[in-house]
Protein backbone atom coordinates (compact mmCIF):
# COMPACT_ATOMS: atom_id res chain seq x y z
CA UNK A 1 0.00 0.00 0.00
CA UNK A 2 1.22 3.52 -0.84
CA UNK A 3 0.34 6.83 0.83
CA UNK A 4 0.11 10.19 -0.92
CA UNK A 5 -0.46 13.24 1.23
CA UNK A 6 -0.38 17.02 0.82
CA UNK A 7 -1.01 19.63 3.49
CA UNK A 8 0.90 22.72 2.40
CA UNK A 9 -1.92 25.08 1.40
CA UNK A 10 -5.47 25.69 2.61
CA UNK A 11 -6.36 22.19 1.49
CA UNK A 12 -5.50 18.75 2.81
CA UNK A 13 -5.43 15.94 0.29
CA UNK A 14 -4.71 12.28 1.03
CA UNK A 15 -4.94 9.11 -1.00
CA UNK A 16 -4.08 5.44 -0.44
CA UNK A 17 -3.22 3.17 -3.36
CA UNK A 18 -3.05 -0.61 -3.39
CA UNK A 19 -2.04 -2.54 -6.50
CA UNK A 20 -2.49 0.53 -8.74
CA UNK A 21 -6.00 1.19 -7.41
CA UNK A 22 -7.04 4.16 -5.25
CA UNK A 23 -8.69 2.56 -2.20
CA UNK A 24 -9.20 5.69 -0.10
CA UNK A 25 -9.23 9.42 -0.82
CA UNK A 26 -10.12 12.61 1.00
CA UNK A 27 -9.82 16.24 -0.13
CA UNK A 28 -10.80 19.07 2.20
CA UNK A 29 -10.55 22.85 1.93
CA UNK A 30 -9.66 24.70 5.14
CA UNK A 31 -10.14 28.31 6.15
CA UNK A 32 -6.46 28.65 7.05
CA UNK A 33 -3.29 26.70 6.12
CA UNK A 34 -3.00 24.03 8.79
CA UNK A 35 -1.30 20.62 8.81
CA UNK A 36 -1.30 19.82 12.53
CA UNK A 37 -4.07 17.26 12.06
CA UNK A 38 -2.10 15.32 9.46
CA UNK A 39 -1.09 12.29 11.55
CA UNK A 40 -4.62 11.75 12.91
CA UNK A 41 -5.90 11.93 9.32
CA UNK A 42 -3.36 9.34 8.15
CA UNK A 43 -4.33 7.10 11.06
CA UNK A 44 -8.01 7.54 10.18
CA UNK A 45 -7.38 6.64 6.52
CA UNK A 46 -5.45 3.50 7.40
CA UNK A 47 -8.13 2.35 9.83
CA UNK A 48 -10.81 2.89 7.17
CA UNK A 49 -9.08 0.38 4.88
CA UNK A 50 -8.22 -1.94 7.79
CA UNK A 51 -4.53 -1.16 7.38
CA UNK A 52 -1.67 -0.08 9.62
CA UNK A 53 1.52 1.94 9.13
CA UNK A 54 3.59 -1.22 8.65
CA UNK A 55 1.54 -1.94 5.50
CA UNK A 56 2.88 1.17 3.77
CA UNK A 57 5.50 0.64 1.08
CA UNK A 58 6.07 4.24 -0.03
CA UNK A 59 5.12 7.83 0.76
CA UNK A 60 4.37 10.50 -1.87
CA UNK A 61 4.26 14.22 -1.10
CA UNK A 62 5.37 17.71 -2.18
CA UNK A 63 8.32 19.78 -0.97
CA UNK A 64 6.82 23.21 -1.65
CA UNK A 65 6.10 25.95 -2.13
CA UNK A 66 3.26 26.51 0.32
CA UNK A 67 2.45 27.89 3.74
CA UNK A 68 5.72 27.99 5.72
CA UNK A 69 4.40 26.26 8.85
CA UNK A 70 2.22 23.75 7.01
CA UNK A 71 5.03 22.85 4.62
CA UNK A 72 7.40 22.08 7.49
CA UNK A 73 4.78 19.96 9.27
CA UNK A 74 3.90 18.17 6.03
CA UNK A 75 7.52 17.24 5.31
CA UNK A 76 8.36 16.34 8.90
CA UNK A 77 5.36 14.01 9.02
CA UNK A 78 6.09 12.30 5.71
CA UNK A 79 9.85 12.02 6.18
CA UNK A 80 9.51 10.85 9.78
CA UNK A 81 7.02 8.18 8.74
CA UNK A 82 9.25 7.03 5.90
CA UNK A 83 12.35 6.88 8.08
CA UNK A 84 10.55 4.96 10.83
CA UNK A 85 9.19 2.41 8.35
CA UNK A 86 12.27 2.24 6.13
CA UNK A 87 10.32 3.06 2.97
CA UNK A 88 11.09 5.45 0.06
CA UNK A 89 9.72 8.96 -0.40
CA UNK A 90 8.61 10.29 -3.80
CA UNK A 91 8.14 14.05 -4.10
CA UNK A 92 7.65 16.92 -6.51
CA UNK A 93 6.93 20.63 -6.26
CA UNK A 94 3.41 21.87 -5.54
CA UNK A 95 3.03 23.80 -8.80
CA UNK A 96 3.87 20.79 -10.96
CA UNK A 97 1.26 18.79 -9.07
CA UNK A 98 -1.40 21.45 -9.65
CA UNK A 99 -0.48 21.50 -13.34
CA UNK A 100 -1.25 17.76 -13.44
CA UNK A 101 -4.92 18.62 -12.84
CA UNK A 102 -5.28 19.37 -16.56
CA UNK A 103 -5.14 15.63 -17.26
CA UNK A 104 -4.41 14.52 -20.83
CA UNK A 105 -4.42 18.05 -22.28
CA UNK A 106 -1.32 18.68 -24.36
CA UNK A 107 -0.06 22.23 -24.36
CA UNK A 108 1.12 25.00 -22.08
CA UNK A 109 -0.14 25.38 -18.52
CA UNK A 110 0.36 28.39 -16.25
CA UNK A 111 -0.03 27.76 -12.53
CA UNK A 112 -0.62 30.60 -10.08
CA UNK A 113 -0.72 29.98 -6.32
CA UNK A 114 -1.80 32.60 -3.84
CA UNK A 115 0.96 34.05 -1.66
CA UNK A 116 -0.43 37.36 -0.39
CA UNK A 117 -2.30 40.39 -1.69
CA UNK A 118 0.44 41.49 -4.09
CA UNK A 119 2.41 38.32 -4.97
CA UNK A 120 1.81 34.94 -6.57
CA UNK A 121 3.79 31.72 -6.89
CA UNK A 122 4.31 31.26 -10.65
CA UNK A 123 5.02 28.20 -12.76
CA UNK A 124 4.80 27.60 -16.51
CA UNK A 125 4.76 24.08 -17.90
CA UNK A 126 4.35 22.06 -21.06
CA UNK A 127 1.94 19.21 -20.42
CA UNK A 128 3.10 16.42 -22.71
CA UNK A 129 1.08 14.80 -21.14
CA UNK A 130 2.91 15.18 -17.79
CA UNK A 131 4.07 18.67 -16.67
CA UNK A 132 7.54 19.69 -17.86
CA UNK A 133 8.80 23.06 -16.51
CA UNK A 134 9.36 25.77 -19.11
CA UNK A 135 10.54 28.40 -16.61
CA UNK A 136 12.01 28.43 -13.13
CA UNK A 137 9.41 28.47 -10.36
CA UNK A 138 9.27 31.98 -8.94
CA UNK A 139 7.35 34.59 -6.96
CA UNK A 140 5.92 37.39 -9.11
CA UNK A 141 3.87 40.49 -8.47
CA UNK A 142 0.38 40.78 -9.94
CA UNK A 143 1.68 43.19 -12.55
CA UNK A 144 4.49 40.82 -13.56
CA UNK A 145 2.01 37.97 -13.95
CA UNK A 146 -0.30 40.11 -16.08
CA UNK A 147 2.66 40.88 -18.35
CA UNK A 148 3.35 37.14 -18.67
CA UNK A 149 -0.26 36.58 -19.75
CA UNK A 150 0.39 38.74 -22.81
CA UNK A 151 2.58 36.01 -24.34
CA UNK A 152 0.64 33.03 -23.04
CA UNK A 153 -1.99 30.90 -24.74
CA UNK A 154 -3.08 27.73 -22.96
CA UNK A 155 -4.63 26.68 -19.67
CA UNK A 156 -4.49 28.84 -16.56
CA UNK A 157 -4.98 27.12 -13.21
CA UNK A 158 -4.55 27.79 -9.48
CA UNK A 159 -6.22 29.88 -6.78
CA UNK A 160 -3.89 32.80 -7.48
CA UNK A 161 -5.59 33.42 -10.84
CA UNK A 162 -8.63 34.74 -9.00
CA UNK A 163 -6.64 37.90 -8.22
CA UNK A 164 -6.09 38.80 -11.88
CA UNK A 165 -9.54 40.12 -12.71
CA UNK A 166 -10.59 39.59 -16.33
CA UNK A 167 -8.86 36.66 -18.04
CA UNK A 168 -7.92 37.11 -21.75
CA UNK A 169 -10.26 35.26 -24.12
CA UNK A 170 -7.45 33.16 -25.64
CA UNK A 171 -6.73 31.59 -22.21
CA UNK A 172 -8.78 28.78 -20.66
CA UNK A 173 -9.12 29.27 -16.90
CA UNK A 174 -9.91 26.11 -14.92
CA UNK A 175 -11.49 27.93 -11.99
CA UNK A 176 -12.48 24.96 -9.86
CA UNK A 177 -9.44 22.73 -10.37
CA UNK A 178 -6.67 24.67 -8.64
CA UNK A 179 -6.02 22.55 -5.54
CA UNK A 180 -3.14 20.03 -5.40
CA UNK A 181 -4.56 16.50 -5.39
CA UNK A 182 -2.71 13.66 -3.68
CA UNK A 183 -3.96 11.04 -6.15
CA UNK A 184 -2.11 12.79 -9.00
CA UNK A 185 1.23 12.13 -7.30
CA UNK A 186 0.88 8.48 -8.29
CA UNK A 187 0.63 9.43 -11.98
CA UNK A 188 3.75 11.59 -12.30
CA UNK A 189 6.42 8.87 -12.62
CA UNK A 190 8.40 10.34 -9.72
CA UNK A 191 11.76 9.03 -8.57
CA UNK A 192 12.70 8.43 -4.91
CA UNK A 193 14.28 11.43 -3.19
CA UNK A 194 17.07 11.55 -0.64
CA UNK A 195 14.75 12.46 2.21
CA UNK A 196 17.59 12.92 4.72
CA UNK A 197 18.84 15.86 2.64
CA UNK A 198 15.53 17.03 1.18
CA UNK A 199 14.97 20.75 1.70
CA UNK A 200 11.63 22.49 1.28
CA UNK A 201 11.11 25.00 -1.51
CA UNK A 202 9.92 28.30 -0.07
CA UNK A 203 10.73 30.62 -3.05
CA UNK A 204 10.38 33.63 -0.75
CA UNK A 205 11.28 34.77 2.74
CA UNK A 206 8.82 34.31 5.57
CA UNK A 207 6.99 37.34 6.95
CA UNK A 208 9.01 37.01 10.16
CA UNK A 209 12.29 37.16 8.22
CA UNK A 210 11.08 40.21 6.28
CA UNK A 211 10.12 42.01 9.47
CA UNK A 212 13.48 41.21 11.09
CA UNK A 213 15.27 42.71 8.07
CA UNK A 214 13.10 45.84 8.26
CA UNK A 215 14.01 46.23 11.93
CA UNK A 216 17.70 45.64 11.11
CA UNK A 217 17.99 42.56 13.32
Amino acid sequence: MELAVIAVTRSISLALRHKDEIIFEINDRLKEPHAAGLMPLIDFALRRVKGKPADLQAVYTVFGPGSFTSLRINLATCLGLAKALGIPVYATDTLSLIAANVGAYRGEVMVLMEVNREELYYGRFLNAPKPVPLEMLSVLTLEEVKAKLGTFSGILIGDGANKLGKIPENITFLKNAGEPLARNLFALDLKPVDFLNLKPIYLRKSQAEIMREIRGE
